[in-house]
């Protein structure tokens, strides 16, 4: 039953959602403005602000003038719904659960109007960065910095204490194996690289030799 109620809090968010992604990006308010048909601009009332529900009854039209309702609407709405129900499977009504749902609260926004408009918004953005610095000052065992710097290194990120190798552009990589076989692909490519240069199409010979 919990997690049918939950699922129900995804719904409305993710219809709050698309509020969000049809407006940050021309600089409308998210509070102040009712909703609205954008062909139109007619006034949306209750029943057709119900998520997924009314889209479906209304086939995917605008009551008013008949234009049609993107399909991300519903898409965006179930996957939030979809979102709520896994984090209440994984991690109930606890402290990280609030955190991830909070989170991807942020992340789908951004997302959605990346593929959109190509556009990463500060509004949507910097949230999501003082987020993550407050869920890492609280996670057990990760400073911030460390959890900022494991976004960028990946599993590649050395352990404390661990040297550093170098590639000649100046890119430092882990000393382990991984850095190895890294460092070692550097070095087939140059090498590689050098075979490949000619003096001309004609003979392919390399460049220490000249065509005759």
């Amino acid at each position: 039953m919990d997690v049918v109620l939950y699922s129900l809090l995804g719904l409305v968010l993710g219809s709050f959602l698309n509020l969000c992604i049809d407006r940050l990006p021309r600089g409308e308010s998210i509070l102040t403005t009712h909703s609205h048909c954008d062909a139109c601009g007619h006034t949306l009332g209750p029943l057709d602000l119900v998520p997924v529900f009314s889209y479906l009854a209304l086939r995917g039209r605008c009551r008013y003038c008949g234009a049609r309702v993107s399909l991300r609407s519903p898409l965006v709405e179930l996957g939030t719904a979809a979102l709520f129900a896994l984090i209440w499977l994984r991690f109930s009504t606890s402290l990280q659960g609030v955190l991830v749902a909070v989170y991807g609260c942020l992340l789908i926004p951004i997302l959605v109007i990346d593929l959109e408009h190509h556009r990463v918004l500060n509004k949507l953005s910097y949230p999501a960065i003082g987020l993550a610095l407050a869920a890492a000052a609280i996670a057990p065992g990760r400073s911030p910095w460390e959890m900022l710097a494991g976004g960028g290194l990946g599993s590649d990120a050395p352990r404390r204490g661990e040297p550093l190798v170098r590639l000649p552009g100046g890119l430092p990589l882990p000393s382990g194996p991984r850095g190895a076989r890294a460092a070692g692909s550097g070095r087939r490519a140059r090498r590689t690289g050098r075979r490949d240069k000619s003096c001309c199409r004609s003979c392919r010979a390399p460049a220490p030799r000249r065509c005759r």
